[in-house]
């Protein structure tokens, strides 16, 4: 059967880690241990429906709405998400979100 998290079915395992990566934002970091994508594909892979692979295998797949929705959802909340490859092989997909205080009229915990 086909695993349905994508990171897992192409990455092989998947390592998830969140950091407070400077003083009112906080990273979470998604790094798998696949092949990583082409360069020049990272930013199609934001679009709805985009085939990155070019056969019409249904093995293959595309990358369906995930990270195009992920990427709205985080922009709303006044932060950012993308995609770049390892250094060592993979690929590093990474959150960078306001904490609670830095955000206008933002109460909680930094």
């Amino acid at each position: 059967m086909r695993s349905p998290f994508p990171t897992v079915r192409y990455g092989r395992s998947a390592r998830v880690s969140a950091l407070r990566s400077s003083p009112g934002t906080v990273t979470i970091r998604v790094e798998d241990a696949g092949p990583g994508l082409p360069e020049d594909l990272l930013d199609e892979a934001f679009k709805p429906f985009v085939r990155l692979e070019p056969s019409r295998s249904n093995e293959t797949g595309g990358m369906g709405l995930g990270l195009a929705i992920a990427r709205s959802i985080v922009k709303a909340h006044g932060g950012e998400l993308t995609l770049a490859n390892h250094p060592a092989g993979g690929l590093k997909a990474e959150i960078v979100l306001p904490t609670a205080r830095s955000m206008p009229g933002g109460q909680g915990a930094t």
